[in-house]
């Protein structure tokens, strides 16, 4: 099941996302500054070219029903240069050093996703130069 190209993206330079509860389910976007952009290529190439430091994305998304019995991954393309995951509110798990910026990982996330009903994932991530920000789409499956 691929994940929608199109999140919410806000840049944090004074980090007041974990604060504010950018990864609560009850957070509210329309509080702060967030916007569009696509998750299958770095922010600068969107119009971010001065981006340092942490940023945040979020994405809602009905999720598929899944086989019985199998576990459910969220595989991340890649997050330049490193970054968390959030999945309905909870950490599901994070990218691992800031030299996998261009690694693919997975996450069982299969005690957090609701099938067939709303989900939320948010990555909070950190770009020290160069590229930065999701830049390969995402999925779910099973195994």
């Amino acid at each position: 099941f691929k994940l929608p190209e199109v999140w919410l993206f806000r840049c944090d330079p004074w980090l007041e996302g974990q604060k504010k509860g950018f990864a609560s389910l009850d957070y509210d976007v329309s509080r702060d500054k967030w916007q569009n952009v696509s998750a299958w290529d770095v922010f600068e190439s969107q119009g971010y070219y001065e981006v340092g430091g942490q940023f945040w994305y979020r994405v809602n998304f009905k999720a598929p029903k899944f086989p019985a019995g199998k576990k459910v991954y969220l595989r991340i393309g890649s997050i330049d240069d490193g970054g968390e995951v959030f999945l309905n509110g909870v950490k599901a798990g994070e990218s691992g050093p800031s030299g996998n910026w261009d690694k693919s990982f997975e996450l069982d996330v299969t005690s957090l996703i609701k099938p067939e009903a709303d989900n939320l994932i948010v990555i909070r991530g950190y770009d020290a130069f160069g590229g930065g920000g999701l830049w390969r789409p995402a999925a779910l499956y099973t195994k």
